[in-house]
């Protein structure tokens, strides 16, 4: 069956965290860009140093031990660029559930081997979130869930009762 088209979503991160989760109890490689970035979680230290063994666009957002909303959109954008300059046109970042992503489509028509082209969409994609975003989403994600986990135990010690978002 020849394809035609391909289709990647991309939203960074795509693991939910919930503390205290572990990369090991949720199927990632706990030896993978994403799944030291998650078991480094709001450790600062230990975000620092995931930074030296990280890709050198996300090494410079980590070296500090915390990702910002303004690094994480940036990395998200990187990443978002590279697919661009590798001949693929995504859509616009959109947020979802907080996590900022992007949809990209890729047409084969008129290509002399769509299967080829087929794989190299999907890894191409891969490429540039390794190289851009995978490490620093997944830290901010585990961030932002520490923080609303340590906010939900302030309201419940006050008496006022936790908002799940």
């Amino acid at each position: 069956m020849r394809t035609t088209q391909g289709r990647c979503t991309v939203l960074v991160l795509a693991v939910s965290t919930s503390p205290p989760l572990m990369a090991c109890s949720n199927g990632l490689d706990p030896n993978s860009p994403a799944g030291r970035a998650l078991n480094a979680g709001d450790d600062p230290a230990a975000v620092a140093r995931l930074a030296e063994a990280a890709p050198a666009p996300q090494a410079q957002i980590l070296q500090d031990g915390q990702v910002s909303d303004a690094e994480y959109e940036q990395a998200v954008t990187a990443d978002r660029d590279c697919v661009i300059a590798a001949g693929y046109e995504p859509a616009e970042l959109v947020r979802d559930n907080g996590q900022l992503g992007f949809t990209v489509t890729a047409s084969y028509e008129g290509q002399a081997d769509p299967e080829a082209a087929d794989r190299t969409f999907p890894a191409t994609v891969d490429r540039c979130r390794e190289e851009h975003s995978t490490s620093v989403g997944t830290v901010w994600v585990a961030q932002h869930q520490a923080a609303r986990t340590q906010e939900s135990a302030e309201a419940h010690a006050r008496g006022h009762p936790a908002v799940c978002v």
